[in-house]
């Protein structure tokens, strides 16, 4: 079941990258996963969350914080200060249980959650009730 959702989600870029589209099952969480030669980025946006955000809020972000997280297959992952659209739009939903994995990343939907790492083991945990940074 696992490699056919990976299938569904698969799609080439003009860069020669492969990028994966997923959302967690309530569509509360969408990440863009893009993997191209010599590197690769994730990104996941949380659009409604209850809980305190990973790390304090910078003195110059008057956007929203703790809602949109970037990581790169060897680097540590930032929180960025940008402004989140509550709709977050049409990803391929996958069920909770299900991993993606590509290149160096693997991000494994839980209910309601996602938890994505790196190569190098950091990552992030999001829901509507916590998230935490590692």
């Amino acid at each position: 079941m696992h490699a056919r959702w990976l299938l569904l989600l698969l799609a080439a870029s003009p860069a020669g990258a492969e990028v994966l589209t997923f959302e967690s099952e309530d569509s509360n969480i969408r990440c863009s996963l893009a993997d191209r030669p010599g590197g690769g980025d994730l990104y996941c946006v949380i659009a409604t969350t209850d809980a305190a955000p990973a790390e304090p809020r910078p003195e110059d972000c008057v956007l929203d914080w703790g809602n949109s997280f970037f990581m790169t297959d060897s680097g540590e992952v930032q929180i960025l200060c940008e402004m989140v659209q509550p709709n977050l739009g049409a990803g391929t939903r996958v069920p909770a249980g299900t991993t993606v994995r590509s290149g160096a990343f693997s991000c494994t939907a839980t209910e309601g959650a996602i938890d994505c790492r790196n190569g190098k083991g950091h990552g992030f945990f999001l829901s509507r009730a916590s998230q935490r940074v590692f």
